[in-house]
C-alpha cells in the first residue's frame, strides 16, 4: 500500500480552508461578524426585587430580541447588525429619569423601546424630548406621554379613549346610572383613566354616587377596610375599581367576606383563573370571588 504524503497534506489543507469558510459563514449569518459598526437600540424595561414589576415585563424584552435576532441572521439593516441594550428603571419616575440620563450620555442609541409605567414615561421623556431621540411605549397609557412631547409615541389607546370607552361601556351597555369609583390618584395612568371615566360618565347623564381614593403610599389593609365599612353603609349599585392588581384583588377580598354582592368592574386586573388560590373560601369554593 502506497501512502502519498504530499496529496494527503493537500487535502488536509483544502478540508480546513472549506472548514474555516463555511464556519466564517455561519458567523456571519448568526450576526456574529459585520464589516459595520453596530445599530444600538434601548429598551428599558421594570423589574422590582429582582422580579418582573408585574406579568408582561419579559415579554416586552424578549419579544423585541427574538425580532432582532431574526434580522441580524438575514444580514442585519443595510448590512449592520443591531444590537439591544437593556435597561431597567424598576417601574420609578427618578429611576427612569436617569435612566434616560444615561441612554442620552452614551450616545448610541437611535431610538429607545420603553418605559413602561406611565409615571417613568413622562419622567424620562423629558430627557428625550430634550435630546432629541424618539422613544416608543408599548403600555404606557397616560395623555401626559405623549401630549407636548412629540419625541414620545404609544402603540396603546390612551388613557382618555380607554376611561371613555369604559364609561359609554357602563352606561349604554350594561344600563347603570349611577356607579362608585376607587382610583389611585397618585399614578398617572390609573389617575387619567379615572378622570376621562368620570367627565364621560357625567357627560352621558350618569352619577358618580361615591368616589373613593387609594395609592400605594397608603396603608392599604386599612384603606381597603375603610372603604368596605363606606361601601356597607352607602350600598353601591356598581363598583369600578381604577387601582393596581394588587390593591383590586384585596378590595375585592375584602368586599365580598363582608357580604357586598354588588357587580365590580377591575380595570388592570389580569383574567388569572388563579388569582384568588391562596384564600380558603376560593380553594372550598372555587369561584367564590
Amino acid at each position: 500500500m502506497t501512502i502519498n504524503f504530499k496529496s494527503n497534506i493537500r487535502i488536509f489543507i483544502f478540508s480546513f480552508i472549506i472548514l474555516a469558510l463555511a464556519s466564517a459563514a455561519v458567523v456571519f449569518k448568526s450576526g456574529l461578524f459585520f464589516s459595520e459598526e453596530p445599530i444600538y437600540i434601548a429598551l428599558v424595561h421594570s423589574t422590582k426585587d429582582g422580579q418582573p414589576a408585574w406579568d408582561g415585563v419579559e415579554d416586552v424584552s424578549r419579544g423585541a430580541q427574538m425580532y432582532i435576532d431574526s434580522i441580524n441572521e438575514m444580514g442585519g439593516a443595510n448590512g449592520k447588525p443591531i444590537k439591544l441594550v437593556i435597561y431597567d428603571d424598576h417601574a420609578d419616575a427618578n429611576m427612569a429619569k436617569q435612566v434616560a440620563s444615561d441612554i442620552v450620555a452614551q450616545n448610541q442609541a437611535v431610538v429607545v423601546l420603553g418605559h413602561l409605567d406611565s409615571n417613568a414615561c413622562i419622567a424620562a421623556g423629558k430627557v428625550y424630548k430634550e435630546a432629541k431621540i424618539p422613544a416608543i411605549s408599548p403600555t404606557c397609557m397616560a395623555d401626559a406621554v405623549t401630549v407636548g412631547n412629540k419625541w414620545y409615541f404609544t402603540t396603546v389607546p390612551s388613557a382618555t379613549f380607554n376611561g371613555a370607552f369604559l364609561a359609554n361601556y357602563v352606561k349604554k351597555v350594561m344600563k347603570y346610572n349611577d356607579v362608585s369609583i376607587i382610583y389611585d390618584d397618585q399614578s398617572a395612568f390609573f389617575a387619567s383613566i379615572a378622570k376621562s371615566f368620570q367627565n364621560s360618565f357625567r357627560g352621558i347623564k350618569g352619577k358618580i354616587k361615591h368616589e373613593e381614593i387609594i395609592h400605594q403610599q397608603d396603608n392599604i389593609d386599612k384603606r381597603v377596610e375603610e372603604v368596605t365599612q363606606a361601601f356597607l353603609r352607602d350600598k353601591p349599585s356598581f363598583v369600578v375599581l381604577i387601582i393596581p392588581e394588587k390593591i383590586a384583588k384585596k378590595m375585592i377580598v375584602s368586599m365580598k367576606r363582608n357580604g357586598l354582592t354588588f357587580p365590580i368592574f377591575a380595570k388592570n386586573i389580569l383574567p388569572n383563573t388563579g388569582i384568588f388560590d391562596e384564600y380558603f373560601e376560593e380553594q372550598l369554593t372555587p369561584g367564590f370571588f
